[in-house]
């Protein structure tokens, strides 16, 4: 098992995930229009390299 810092190349896949757990909020909420739900990836992007997003690892299964 290897623990990495996440790189600008797993942020679409990291995007993808977040939208998947936010769906049970919205779900809860009846509101579909959560920020976590709209967010794009080029906004995601932005916040990495603006050191915005809290710190990201990747599991990696040897």
């Amino acid at each position: 098992m290897l623990i990495q810092p996440a790189t600008i190349t797993d942020l679409p896949a990291i995007l993808e995930l977040q939208k998947l757990a936010y769906q049970s909020e919205a779900k809860l909420l009846n509101n579909f229009n959560i920020p976590p739900l709209k967010q794009t990836l080029i906004n995601v992007e932005e916040e990495f390299k603006k050191g915005i997003i809290l710190p990201i690892i990747k599991l990696l299964v040897l």
